[in-house]
């Protein structure tokens, strides 16, 4: 029998072609037994690449992929149609690039059987985004 738990995490920074900010972490406990988190930086500017990392509660002997989307596919210039923890590893990650049109909060999706995990970014232009930064400090 598989006990479910919740993977405890740190806070992350991450660059990303602007400022750094903090990574915010979002957990879940999937279909009951597969505990995930997801970390992303919470702002980004249009036309930046971001680095998002999924994580899973334990290892597995296999590779475990998950389905990324998003609500808001016109707002990205690239995402992957998937994400893959590799076998042995309990972290995967995959990089979006957000259009230069994007504006407002640009929900991912990672899932499998499991079920779903969904984390928010909110695009702001660059201007913005340094004085979000600053006032932040």
């Amino acid at each position: 029998m598989i006990l479910p738990f919740i993977v405890g995490f740190s806070m992350m920074t991450a660059t990303h072609g602007g400022p750094s900010n903090t990574f915010k972490p979002v957990a879940l406990e999937m279909g009951g037994y597969v505990p995930v988190s997801m970390a992303s930086p919470e702002y980004a500017s249009p036309g930046d690449t971001i680095t998002i990392s999924v994580q899973i509660a334990r290892a597995h002997s296999s590779d475990v992929t998950l389905a990324v989307s998003s609500n808001a596919p016109s707002m990205l210039a690239y995402l992957p149609a998937q994400v893959v923890v590799p076998a042995g590893s309990t972290t995967g990650s995959f990089q979006a690039t957000f259009a230069l049109s994007a504006d407002g909060g640009i929900q991912f999706c990672a899932s499998n059987a499991a079920g779903s995990l969904y984390q928010v970014v909110q695009v702001v232009p660059d201007s913005l985004h340094r004085r979000v930064h600053i006032s932040r400090l």
